[in-house]
Protein backbone atom coordinates (compact mmCIF):
# COMPACT_ATOMS: atom_id res chain seq x y z
CA UNK A 1 0.00 0.00 0.00
CA UNK A 2 1.48 3.43 -1.06
CA UNK A 3 0.95 6.31 1.80
CA UNK A 4 0.76 8.43 -0.99
CA UNK A 5 -2.83 7.09 -2.16
CA UNK A 6 -3.98 7.65 1.23
CA UNK A 7 -5.23 11.28 1.38
CA UNK A 8 -9.30 11.39 3.01
CA UNK A 9 -10.98 8.92 5.37
CA UNK A 10 -12.55 7.71 2.13
CA UNK A 11 -9.42 6.56 1.00
CA UNK A 12 -8.58 4.85 4.13
CA UNK A 13 -11.97 3.55 4.38
CA UNK A 14 -11.63 1.90 0.87
CA UNK A 15 -8.11 1.02 1.15
CA UNK A 16 -8.99 -0.78 4.55
CA UNK A 17 -12.22 -2.89 3.05
CA UNK A 18 -9.87 -3.98 0.09
CA UNK A 19 -7.34 -5.46 2.61
CA UNK A 20 -9.67 -6.95 5.27
CA UNK A 21 -11.02 -8.44 2.06
CA UNK A 22 -7.84 -9.96 0.63
CA UNK A 23 -6.55 -11.45 4.37
CA UNK A 24 -10.43 -12.96 4.54
CA UNK A 25 -10.62 -11.19 7.50
CA UNK A 26 -13.99 -12.43 9.15
CA UNK A 27 -15.71 -9.81 11.73
CA UNK A 28 -16.65 -11.63 15.15
CA UNK A 29 -16.07 -8.56 17.89
CA UNK A 30 -16.59 -4.86 16.76
CA UNK A 31 -16.74 -1.64 18.95
CA UNK A 32 -17.84 1.17 17.76
CA UNK A 33 -16.64 5.13 18.41
CA UNK A 34 -17.42 7.95 15.18
CA UNK A 35 -15.45 11.32 14.78
CA UNK A 36 -14.59 12.91 11.36
CA UNK A 37 -11.53 11.01 11.76
CA UNK A 38 -12.23 7.75 12.66
CA UNK A 39 -14.38 4.79 11.21
CA UNK A 40 -17.23 2.82 13.37
CA UNK A 41 -14.81 0.21 12.64
CA UNK A 42 -11.80 0.21 15.37
CA UNK A 43 -11.74 -3.69 16.66
CA UNK A 44 -12.03 -6.90 15.31
CA UNK A 45 -11.29 -10.50 16.28
CA UNK A 46 -11.68 -13.15 14.24
CA UNK A 47 -12.79 -16.53 15.00
CA UNK A 48 -9.66 -17.96 14.16
CA UNK A 49 -8.30 -15.90 17.33
CA UNK A 50 -7.00 -12.68 14.74
CA UNK A 51 -7.05 -9.37 15.78
CA UNK A 52 -7.01 -6.21 13.44
CA UNK A 53 -7.24 -2.38 14.31
CA UNK A 54 -8.07 0.29 12.26
CA UNK A 55 -5.51 2.22 11.83
CA UNK A 56 -5.34 6.39 12.11
CA UNK A 57 -4.60 8.49 9.05
CA UNK A 58 -0.84 9.72 10.00
CA UNK A 59 -0.28 6.46 10.10
CA UNK A 60 -2.28 3.73 7.46
CA UNK A 61 -0.87 0.68 8.42
CA UNK A 62 -2.66 -2.31 8.17
CA UNK A 63 -1.95 -5.41 10.47
CA UNK A 64 -3.81 -8.31 11.40
CA UNK A 65 -1.85 -10.68 14.05
CA UNK A 66 -3.07 -13.41 16.56
CA UNK A 67 -4.10 -13.49 19.62
CA UNK A 68 -1.84 -16.01 20.91
CA UNK A 69 0.77 -14.23 20.23
CA UNK A 70 0.35 -10.97 22.31
CA UNK A 71 3.44 -11.51 25.19
CA UNK A 72 2.24 -7.95 26.87
CA UNK A 73 -0.12 -4.97 26.70
CA UNK A 74 -0.39 -1.70 28.72
CA UNK A 75 -2.11 1.30 28.20
CA UNK A 76 -0.78 5.27 28.50
CA UNK A 77 -2.25 8.14 28.58
CA UNK A 78 -0.37 11.40 27.53
CA UNK A 79 3.20 9.09 26.91
CA UNK A 80 2.25 7.84 30.75
CA UNK A 81 1.57 4.04 31.28
CA UNK A 82 -1.61 3.83 34.02
CA UNK A 83 -2.42 0.42 33.27
CA UNK A 84 -0.30 -2.99 32.64
CA UNK A 85 -0.71 -6.44 32.19
CA UNK A 86 1.77 -7.69 35.15
CA UNK A 87 -0.24 -4.36 37.67
CA UNK A 88 -2.33 -6.17 40.29
CA UNK A 89 -6.34 -5.57 39.89
CA UNK A 90 -8.96 -7.25 41.74
CA UNK A 91 -12.09 -8.08 39.57
CA UNK A 92 -12.23 -7.72 35.99
CA UNK A 93 -9.27 -5.65 33.64
CA UNK A 94 -8.95 -1.53 33.24
CA UNK A 95 -12.49 -0.06 33.68
CA UNK A 96 -12.52 3.63 35.32
CA UNK A 97 -8.30 3.38 35.25
CA UNK A 98 -8.34 5.81 31.88
CA UNK A 99 -8.97 9.32 32.61
CA UNK A 100 -6.81 9.38 36.18
CA UNK A 101 -4.14 11.33 34.74
CA UNK A 102 -6.56 13.44 33.16
CA UNK A 103 -8.56 14.00 36.67
CA UNK A 104 -5.24 15.63 37.63
CA UNK A 105 -4.83 17.90 34.63
CA UNK A 106 -7.75 20.73 35.92
CA UNK A 107 -10.90 21.71 34.69
CA UNK A 108 -10.71 22.57 30.68
CA UNK A 109 -7.80 20.34 30.07
CA UNK A 110 -6.72 18.33 27.16
CA UNK A 111 -5.39 15.42 26.49
CA UNK A 112 -2.49 14.69 23.48
CA UNK A 113 -1.88 11.02 23.16
CA UNK A 114 -3.94 7.87 24.51
CA UNK A 115 -2.74 4.51 23.03
CA UNK A 116 -2.18 0.84 23.41
CA UNK A 117 1.28 -0.60 23.40
CA UNK A 118 1.06 -4.44 22.46
CA UNK A 119 4.46 -6.22 22.62
CA UNK A 120 4.32 -10.08 19.88
CA UNK A 121 6.35 -12.76 20.00
CA UNK A 122 6.81 -15.21 16.84
CA UNK A 123 6.45 -11.85 14.66
CA UNK A 124 8.71 -9.83 12.06
CA UNK A 125 7.45 -6.17 14.45
CA UNK A 126 7.32 -7.60 18.04
CA UNK A 127 5.79 -3.85 18.86
CA UNK A 128 2.20 -2.67 17.89
CA UNK A 129 0.92 0.58 18.84
CA UNK A 130 -3.16 2.05 18.62
CA UNK A 131 -3.33 5.32 18.92
CA UNK A 132 -6.97 6.63 20.27
CA UNK A 133 -5.84 9.82 20.43
CA UNK A 134 -2.95 11.65 18.75
CA UNK A 135 -4.37 15.39 18.38
CA UNK A 136 -5.17 17.35 21.24
CA UNK A 137 -8.59 17.01 22.87
CA UNK A 138 -10.72 18.41 25.84
CA UNK A 139 -11.56 15.67 28.46
CA UNK A 140 -14.70 17.20 29.01
CA UNK A 141 -15.26 16.78 25.90
CA UNK A 142 -18.11 13.44 24.56
CA UNK A 143 -15.44 12.25 22.54
CA UNK A 144 -12.96 11.43 25.20
CA UNK A 145 -15.12 9.96 26.85
CA UNK A 146 -16.16 7.43 24.11
CA UNK A 147 -12.82 6.58 23.21
CA UNK A 148 -11.33 6.80 26.66
CA UNK A 149 -14.40 3.67 26.69
CA UNK A 150 -12.98 2.42 23.95
CA UNK A 151 -9.88 1.66 24.33
CA UNK A 152 -10.29 -0.12 27.80
CA UNK A 153 -12.66 -2.59 26.22
CA UNK A 154 -10.02 -3.14 23.67
CA UNK A 155 -7.30 -2.96 26.42
CA UNK A 156 -9.52 -5.88 28.36
CA UNK A 157 -9.92 -8.02 25.43
CA UNK A 158 -6.48 -8.41 24.48
CA UNK A 159 -5.52 -8.72 28.30
CA UNK A 160 -7.97 -11.60 28.25
CA UNK A 161 -6.34 -13.08 25.25
CA UNK A 162 -2.94 -13.20 27.30
CA UNK A 163 -4.61 -15.11 29.92
CA UNK A 164 -6.39 -16.91 27.77
CA UNK A 165 -3.32 -18.31 25.96
CA UNK A 166 -1.18 -18.73 29.29
CA UNK A 167 -4.20 -21.31 30.55
CA UNK A 168 -3.63 -22.90 27.03
CA UNK A 169 -0.15 -23.37 27.46
CA UNK A 170 -0.58 -24.72 31.07
CA UNK A 171 -3.05 -27.10 30.16
CA UNK A 172 -0.94 -28.71 27.16
CA UNK A 173 2.41 -28.99 29.57
CA UNK A 174 -0.08 -30.90 32.13
CA UNK A 175 -0.60 -32.69 29.38
CA UNK A 176 2.77 -33.84 28.38
CA UNK A 177 3.72 -34.27 31.49
CA UNK A 178 0.82 -37.48 31.66
CA UNK A 179 2.07 -38.79 28.65
CA UNK A 180 5.41 -39.00 30.06
CA UNK A 181 4.12 -40.72 32.82
CA UNK A 182 1.70 -42.90 30.44
CA UNK A 183 4.89 -43.93 28.14
CA UNK A 184 6.96 -44.64 30.80
CA UNK A 185 4.32 -47.17 32.59
CA UNK A 186 3.63 -45.38 36.11
CA UNK A 187 -0.15 -44.67 34.62
CA UNK A 188 -2.04 -46.60 32.34
CA UNK A 189 -3.03 -45.45 28.44
CA UNK A 190 -6.68 -45.65 30.09
CA UNK A 191 -5.72 -43.77 32.75
CA UNK A 192 -3.71 -40.97 30.74
CA UNK A 193 -6.73 -40.50 28.03
CA UNK A 194 -9.31 -39.58 31.01
CA UNK A 195 -6.97 -37.31 32.53
CA UNK A 196 -7.03 -35.67 29.06
CA UNK A 197 -10.09 -35.44 29.22
CA UNK A 198 -10.62 -34.27 32.36
CA UNK A 199 -7.87 -31.11 31.61
CA UNK A 200 -9.59 -30.42 28.04
CA UNK A 201 -13.13 -30.38 29.74
CA UNK A 202 -14.25 -32.94 27.39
Amino acid sequence: MENNKIRTAADMQKAEDEFLKKVNFVEDFGLEFTDEKSFTRCFLISKDRRFYCTPIMSNPIFRVERLDDIVDVSISENNTQIQGLHDMMIGNALFGAVGALAAGIGKGGKINDLHLDIVLRNTDDAHMRIDFIDDPIRIKSEIYQVVTLTAEKIYAQLKSAITSSVDSMSIADEIRKFKELADEGIITQEEFEAKKKQLLGI
